[in-house]
């Protein structure tokens, strides 16, 4: 009998300190992906259905550029929040993608 086992290794991942707060947050956006000479921009966004929304493209050197990156994202209204994060490859090719999630409560 022969198994073949699968294995997928994520180039990119999203984290957000503290995943649950309170309003006005201060919040910590983390995004660690593997270097590659294939890497040419990192695309990353973090939208709330309250309308809140904050977006930015990262130019990377290939396999020269850093390994992570970290964003402040200071005063953030309640809501919750979806962060997404591309990673754009040679040819404007998908690489991959990373998803990650916050909550920020109203005081009130």
């Amino acid at each position: 009998m022969i198994t073949l086992a699968l294995l997928f290794i994520s180039l990119l991942n999203i984290v957000v300190y503290p995943t649950f707060s309170t309003e006005p947050a201060n919040v910590i956006i983390t995004i660690s992906l593997t270097r590659s000479p294939n890497n040419r921009r990192l695309e990353w966004s973090c939208d709330a259905p309250t309308g809140m929304y904050r977006a930015s493209l990262i130019e990377l050197d290939g396999a020269n550029s850093p390994a992570r990156y970290r964003v402040e994202w200071n005063s953030v209204s309640a809501g919750e929040y979806v962060c997404q994060v591309r990673l754009i490859g040679v040819d404007e090719k998908l690489m991959d993608m990373s998803t990650a999630k916050f909550v920020v409560g109203s005081r009130y």
